[in-house]
């Protein structure tokens, strides 16, 4: 789906749609429709059988959306009353019936700011949101589309589907929201969503396996129910904050500010609001990151370390006794210095960070889960202890943190006696995907910024543009070319202009 602003814009716009609709489904058939700038995404839910019976079990709202794919979805419609919910489920069903119908299905709305609704499209399946219209109206959707697919009819009248609560999903993917949704692919090193009341988890994924780039990004759907809207957007916003994930870019702490953003919350949202406000939803994002209390982080990153060497069985630790040892200890947070000093009160730890005084106690530590009481409040950690540093997990983020004092986490620095280039001729790929379109050939002469070639990578093109003046030396790939991340794609040569700006920008 692509959108034409103008008369000049429509040709290229044809050519990249006609593309990708080939590539992806293997028909280049097009359809031009009216642009509704502002509009909400309504769909209805369907179950149609072979003998003139069609269900419907009410609507749901699939508004938040990035580049048109859904991202959050929920229901009922927070934006539909009952006199707009009767039209809409009632125009469903008369769609269905007028092409003897016969499956589960989706009739989809587009809802302008005025209350007028559009017909969209029809999906002619079960799809990804589906369990929160199951969770609302207590149904087994794909129960009820195999009866049908063998001819049964159905057994459920009109009368007998009820709103009953509200459901809201999430969909966790493998992209980063920081770098404009770029997919990401590689092996998961930690995998772990907990199981949770009125929480349901739909997933391929384990621990350990590698996420394809020859796929969608989706790796999961996170759904949560509630008697209220309210009840299911804080539940859901718990399960968020207590999932840890560890391996792959993912958009985790995306959904999690999204879903406790005032936009989310009262419900000031539509279907080109992440795209238009991605910036300003990332920098919030960013805002509640380093806003987080990095002294307790570097508590739990301690405590995590010396009661697991405490606990690995007889060693240096357990005979001499850390906190005996080394009283004061530094602590890097994600490059930050922070000073550590502790002592035991009346049972308790005393740790001094950066001056602050904190008393601290452990509830309990299990595996890699850590629940300390912090000056008398409970907290909530997850540490993973990874080759030269440790990533503790904490309200949908992560940090990476590591000691001097820890032998294995120490870290040396070595100054290069070669100075760095500032020109760069190798161009990589920083993902996994395949070669769609190649721009430039040997001895071509490049501007910075100029779209090198086109990848794509979990069914999103991606390009990788020039970062200098130059000119072509080599080009490694063509088109067609699968290709992993940071393989070599293109070697530049400085060319003089290239020189000359370089020297006026230093």
């Amino acid at each position: 789906m692509i959108i034409c602003n103008s008369a000049e814009e429509l040709l290229p716009a044809l050519q990249k749609a006609e593309r990708q609709a080939l590539d992806y489904f293997g028909n280049a058939e097009l359809f031009v429709e009216k642009y509704l700038p502002r509009a909400r995404h309504i769909e209805v839910q369907l179950v149609a059988d072979n003998y003139g019976n069609v269900l419907h079990f009410f609507e749901r709202e699939c508004s938040v959306q990035r580049r048109f794919q859904k991202i959050i979805e929920e229901a009922p419609s927070p934006s539909v009353n009952e006199n707009l919910r009767a039209e809409l489920t009632s125009a469903a069903v008369r769609i269905a019936r007028s092409m003897n119908y016969r499956n589960a299905g989706t009739i989809e709305f587009l809802l302008d700011e005025s209350g007028k609704f559009y017909f969209l499209e029809m999906n002619t399946r079960i799809q990804v949101e589906h369990p929160v219209s199951e969770m609302i109206t207590n149904t087994d959707l794909v129960s009820l589309q195999l009866q049908v697919a063998a001819g049964n009819e159905l057994v459920l009248k009109q009368e007998d589907i009820q709103i009953n609560g509200h459901a809201i999903e999430v969909r966790l993917c493998a992209e980063d929201a920081e770098n404009n949704f770029k997919p990401s692919a590689g092996k998961l090193a930690l995998w772990q969503i907990p199981e949770m009341a009125n929480a349901r988890i739909e997933t391929f994924v384990k621990e350990g396996m590698t996420v394809s780039p020859n796929y969608d990004s989706l790796l999961a759907k996170l759904i949560c129910c509630g008697e209220t809207r309210t009840k299911a957007v804080n539940q859901l916003q718990q399960l968020l904050a207590q999932t840890y994930i560890s391996g792959v870019h993912t958009n985790l702490s995306f959904l999690s500010g999204l879903v406790e953003s005032s936009a989310v919350q009262e419900n000031k949202i539509y279907t080109r609001y992440v795209d238009e406000n991605l910036d300003f939803i990332n920098l919030q994002i960013q805002e509640k990151k380093r806003g987080l209390n990095r002294h307790k982080l570097a508590i739990a990153y301690l405590i995590f370390q010396f009661q697991q060497k405490k606990s690995s069985g007889n060693s240096v630790w357990n005979q001499i006794g850390f906190w005996r040892m080394t009283p004061q200890i530094e602590v890097f947070l994600d490059g930050e210095k922070l000073e550590c000093i502790t002592r035991l009160n009346s049972g308790d730890q005393i740790f001094r960070i950066n001056q602050q005084e904190y008393e601290v106690s452990v509830i309990q530590m299990n595996g890699n889960l850590l629940e300390l009481k912090i000056n008398q409040q409970p907290e909530t950690f997850y540490c993973q202890e990874e080759e030269k540093h440790t990533q503790v997990f904490v309200d949908g983020f992560s940090f990476e943190l590591r000691s001097n004092s820890l032998l294995g986490q120490a870290f040396v620095n070595r100054k290069n006696a070669v100075s760095i280039k500032v020109f760069q001729n190798l161009i990589c790929a920083d993902l996994f995907g395949k070669v769609l379109k190649l721009n430039i050939s040997k001895g071509d002469v490049v501007q910075r910024g100029q779209i090198l070639m086109t990848l794509e990578s979990m069914k999103t093109e991606i390009h990788v543009l020039c970062p200098v003046d130059a000119q072509v030396k080599k080009v490694h790939v063509t088109e067609g070319n699968g290709v992993i991340e940071k393989q070599l794609l293109v070697e530049l040569v400085e060319t003089p202009l290239s020189a000359v700006r370089h020297n006026l920008e230093l």
